[in-house]
C-alpha cells in the first residue's frame, strides 16, 4: 500500500479491517466448517487470494484498499481452521501432531520465506501490479490443482 503512494494510515486502517475480518471469520468458522465441505472451503479461499490479489493490482485508492483487506477474512480467517480441520480429517491420528507441524513449517515457514524471497525479486524486477497479478494467477493455480487432487479417482474397468 505503500508502494502505491497511499498514507500510513492506509497501511493500518486496512491491516485492522483484514484483522477483524480475520476474527469475524474464525469465531464463524465452526459453523461454517460444520455446513460445507472441507476441500470446497480451502478451494474457496485459494480462489478468494485470488481475487484479492487482482484487485489490489487495480485498486488505487483508500476505500477500495481497505474493503479488499477484508477478504482476508477468507484467505485466512476462514482457511486456517479449514486446513486445521482437513488436516484432522486426512492425517492418521498416530501422526495429527507431525502433519500439523509439517503443514505450518512448510506453509508460514518455508512457504514465507520462499514466497517473501520470490516476491522482493518480481517487484524488482516487474513492479507492484504485475507482482500481485502474478500472485492472483499462482493462487488460482493452487485452487485448480488443488480441487484436482481432491477429485474422485476412477478406476479402470477389470
Amino acid at each position: 500500500v505503500r508502494q502505491m503512494g497511499l498514507s500510513q494510515s492506509v497501511v493500518g486502517i486496512s491491516w485492522m479491517a483484514a484483522v477483524l475480518a480475520e476474527m469475524v471469520f474464525m469465531l464463524c468458522s465452526p459453523r461454517i466448517i460444520r455446513r460445507f465441505p472441507l476441500g470446497w472451503l480451502l478451494i474457496l479461499s485459494y480462489v478468494t487470494w485470488g481475487l484479492r490479489w487482482y484487485l489490489m493490482s487495480v485498486a488505487g485508492s483508500p476505500l477500495p484498499i481497505v474493503s479488499v483487506h477484508l477478504l482476508h477474512g477468507i484467505t485466512f480467517g476462514l482457511y486456517h481452521p479449514g486446513a486445521m480441520n482437513f488436516l484432522t480429517k486426512e492425517v492418521p491420528s498416530s501422526l495429527r501432531n507431525t502433519g500439523q507441524g509439517l503443514f505450518s513449517a512448510l506453509s508460514y515457514g518455508m512457504g514465507g520465506i520462499v514466497g517473501n524471497l520470490l516476491s522482493g525479486i518480481f517487484f524488482d524486477s516487474l513492479g507492484l501490479v504485475s507482482l500481485y497479478r502474478m500472485a492472483a494467477l499462482v493462487s488460482v493455480a493452487a485452487a485448480v490443482l488443488f480441487a484436482v487432487a481432491l477429485a474422485p479417482r476412477r478406476r479402470p474397468a477389470t
